[in-house]
């Protein structure tokens, strides 16, 4: 994607090390909602930061982990090679599935009553 800036996992930690977990998911989604982090960029970020750095998971709500347990589950499965989705057929997303999908998580969390403390929309 021409003009995305592709930030990865390495460098954003290294710009991030004085943010916490949190903070860190709450930037990665917002630097992929206005356009900063291409679909796989976003995806490899959220999957290192929320599941695999001290369990990003944890430093959420029951209510956010809702949606974005939904955006992990689509960002582990996300798949640039047209191999993975031919051999295997409903079992990894295209990058515009992941986009589309991903994108209609993030509306509904943004219209939820979950989102009324705007903890997700928050800018960091």
């Amino acid at each position: 994607m021409i003009g995305v800036q592709k930030l990865s996992y390495i460098t954003f930690i290294n710009r991030s090390n004085l943010m916490n977990i949190r903070d860190q998911l709450i930037k990665a989604i917002s630097l992929y909602r206005v356009g900063q982090y291409d679909i796989k960029t976003f995806c490899d970020v959220f999957g290192q930061l929320y599941y695999y750095q001290n369990g990003g998971y944890k430093a959420f709500s029951d209510a956010e982990r809702k949606y974005l347990d939904k955006i992990g589950f689509i960002s582990e499965r996300y798949t640039d090679s047209e191999d993975d989705l031919t051999q295997y057929p409903n079992t990894y997303y295209s990058e515009s599935q992941a986009k589309t999908m991903i994108d209609d998580i993030l509306i509904s969390f943004e219209t939820s009553e979950v989102s009324a403390g705007g903890s997700l929309d928050r800018k960091v």
